[in-house]
């Protein structure tokens, strides 16, 4: 059976739910609109208080009503999709509207028929977008609207605009001041803003681009569709009464001519790639001087705060350079240190401890640059301590020195030196301790003691 042959069907006539396919009218001659309207309850399928309809007046867009009072709105169909509405160019749906006689058709279709949506009205006013998981068992919400506090309509008022990466969200247009500065203190955004300098027609007047935006309502508007942009500039300036102008439809890279006169309401900033569609915002010559300068200052702020940066790293990059020499020097003189003294480094704590703190008991000689000490390191290491007295004369390099050459004249007729003590401004030498006197003392005791004799 045809669907022509259909006397009524239920797709015909929404109630909260639009299933893939089924088509939204608005009729431009009296007749049978149709629309989505949420339930009265839970238990009553009777209309309630919110519908969601096409708005056809100049430019259709979707819009949610409460009564007489707009909820929600898409922004103006751009030949592509709703301004205000991104998702809907999205690679999952496809959205379009069809001309027929005296007829608007809304249709929401899937492009790949195995996934199953349906989109709710709620009894609360929002729309939510439900998509069935894989095993066809339960329904995902993927999308409510409005689900973001820029959704609202007229957020921040006549005149303001909402962005949602911003805090506060609400911000004036530039060329305008808040009506109520203490309402706007307290977040209350609902006055919006007035002018700073009213227009006055005259010359010097222009525009200012306002990019990435949804287009302002359309309360009063002229719609133009086959001029060019530069074209809809100058239809603007004629008109003092004409607040902005923007391209209606971005396909063939921007045609038509739309502009507003009055307020301007329910503008939101998008950032997402897809949402370029600009406003071109008409203000008086001092406004727009002093935008310029804002620019000019800015730019000059941007080459100093470049400047500085650069400077900056090239500090920091000899100061690091310098570090890193400076260290690098250090570790040579180090390596040059220990390649000249190849012997073990006794700390001061550790021959401390073993002479018993440098004790008169522990003291069995002085020589002629200091006193020379018996200690124990181990239970059977036995050493000989000789420490550099700070009056002796001897600096570091001679200490160096004479180290060098005992190191380097180790034999086994000589006393065998263990290593050294360099802390501070204690210089020691640590020798293996001989317990039967020293070596002069066998070669010359015998005779000494006959010449004593």
């Amino acid at each position: 059976m045809s669907s022509e042959s259909y006397m009524w069907q239920s797709f015909d006539f929404p109630t909260d739910t639009r299933l893939p396919g089924m088509k939204l009218r608005d009729n431009f001659d009296p007749g049978i609109d149709q629309y989505l309207s949420s339930w009265r309850s839970a238990e009553d399928p009777s209309p309630g208080d919110f519908n969601y309809k096409i708005d056809n007046r100049g430019l259709p867009q979707m819009v949610t009503m409460m009564g007489s009072v707009k909820k929600y709105r898409s922004g103006p169909w751009n030949g592509i999709r709703f301004s205000g509405h991104p998702m809907i160019s999205s690679p999952t749906f496809n959205y379009k509207l069809e001309f027929s006689g005296s007829r608007l058709t809304s249709i929401s279709e899937t492009y790949n028929d195995s996934i199953a949506t349906r989109l709710k009205m709620e009894q609360s006013g929002l729309l939510d977008l439900f998509v069935m998981d894989e095993k066809g068992t339960s329904w995902t919400l993927v999308y409510t609207t409005p689900g973001e506090p820029c959704d609202n309509y007229g957020q921040c008022g006549p005149n303001g605009i909402c962005k949602l990466n911003k805090t506060p969200m609400c911000e004036c247009l530039k060329g305008f001041t808040p009506k109520s500065q203490v309402e706007w203190e307290v977040l209350v955004w609902s006055s919006g803003c007035v002018r700073k300098v009213p227009l006055d027609c005259h010359s010097g007047e222009g525009f200012v681009q306002v990019p990435s935006v949804k287009l302002p309502d359309l309360l009063e508007f002229q719609l133009n569709t086959s001029m060019s942009l530069i074209e809809c500039k100058a239809e603007c300036l004629k008109n003092c009464s004409c607040s902005a102008y923007a391209n209606p439809y971005v396909t063939g890279g921007g045609t038509g001519c739309l502009m507003w006169f009055g307020n301007l309401v329910d503008i939101r900033e998008f950032v997402a790639e897809g949402s370029e569609q600009d406003i071109y915002l008409r203000l008086p010559a001092s406004e727009l001087e002093h935008i310029s300068r804002s620019k000019e200052k800015n730019k000059r702020l941007v080459k100093i705060l470049v400047v500085l940066a650069i400077s900056g790293v090239l500090i920091l990059s000899v100061v690091c350079g310098c570090i890193v020499v400076k260290l690098m020097t250090k570790r040579r003189a180090q390596k040059r240190k220990n390649e000249e003294v190849e012997l073990p480094l006794f700390r001061l704590a550790t021959i401390a401890a073993a002479t018993n703190n440098f004790s008169q008991e522990n003291l069995i000689g002085r020589g002629g640059f200091g006193p020379v000490y018996k200690g124990q390191l181990q239970p059977e290491q036995e050493i000989a301590v000789k420490r550099l007295s700070n009056d002796s004369g001897q600096g570091l390099a001679e200490f160096k020195n004479e180290v060098v050459s005992i190191a380097k004249l180790q034999h086994i007729n000589l006393v065998r030196i263990l290593g050294c003590c360099i802390q501070g401004e204690e210089r020691m030498l640590i020798y293996e301790y001989l317990h039967n006197k020293s070596l002069d003392y066998f070669i010359f005791g015998l005779s000494l003691r006959i010449l004593s004799l």
